[in-house]
């Protein structure tokens, strides 16, 4: 009696399995190739930001801000080792503030400085600590495809720029 009841148990269980077939196909060419791009589109975004970047847009709680002094062209400029100071030219001085930046994240350091040359206007200070507090903010980085653009994300805003090279 035990031995026909696992001969039944072992025939439904066949009849159960035998009726499932694999759906998972091999993937054709085209999605391999997404594949592969979306791999290369990740190491790219990843790539480090290295060389001088204009300022184009600032970003706050999602909106657009001004930047005044725009033909003073404020820029940044990336050592090539990802770590070190970032160059930082303002309206009125020049200077830099240590940095660390690895797969798509950065943090700028506390230990800005700057030349203390005298501007007539305050408002260039102004928009120099202005910009170095948006720096603090910022928490992850990414280069467009073509390299052109770098955009630094905080969790509230955002700073543009253009390869200035």
């Amino acid at each position: 009696m035990k031995s026909s009841a696992w001969i039944i148990l072992g025939l439904v269980l066949g009849l159960f399995a035998g009726g499932c077939k694999n759906t998972e196909s091999a993937p054709d060419s085209s999605q391999t190739a997404t594949a592969q791009d979306t791999v290369k589109k990740r190491v790219i975004t990843q790539a480090l930001p290295t060389g001088s970047w204009e300022l184009t847009a600032v970003i706050d709680q999602g909106k657009l801000q001004d930047i005044p002094y725009s033909e003073w062209k404020v820029r940044l400029t990336f050592p090539p080792e990802g770590q070190g100071n970032v160059g930082i030219k303002s309206p009125c001085n020049s200077g830099g503030c240590g940095f660390t930046a690895k797969s798509g994240s950065i943090q700028f350091q506390t230990n800005c400085f700057f030349t203390e040359m005298y501007c007539e206007e305050e408002q260039r200070n102004i928009w120099q600590d202005k910009l170095v507090a948006y720096l603090h903010k910022m928490t992850a980085y990414q280069l467009s495809d073509d390299g052109n653009q770098l955009q630094l994300n905080g969790i509230e805003s955002q700073l543009k720029f253009k390869s200035g090279e």
